[in-house]
């Protein structure tokens, strides 16, 4: 199960993992590759003011978006029954 799997210890959201994540980046496919070495280090930034005004859309948080993913993934039986 998944109880028996390791789970990272050492964090790679420092200027050393982007230099490791690009590295490791010569190892993929061309379009991975490059898609990895664009992006890694750099902040994401989206704007959805545009949607939210003109078209009235309202986001849920993320809490709430995981919260709905784990109950529909234990309804479908992807998850072990809760302990």
């Amino acid at each position: 199960g998944w109880k028996k799997t390791k789970i990272p210890s050492i964090g790679l959201d420092s200027s050393l993992g982007t230099a490791v994540g690009r590295l490791a980046a010569y190892m993929q496919p061309k379009g991975v590759r490059s898609y990895l070495q664009t992006n890694l280090g750099r902040e994401l930034a989206y704007d959805n003011s545009k949607i939210k005004n003109d078209l009235g859309v309202r986001f849920m948080s993320a809490d709430a978006s995981v919260l709905d993913t784990l109950r529909d993934l234990a309804k479908w039986g992807h998850l072990p029954p809760a302990a």
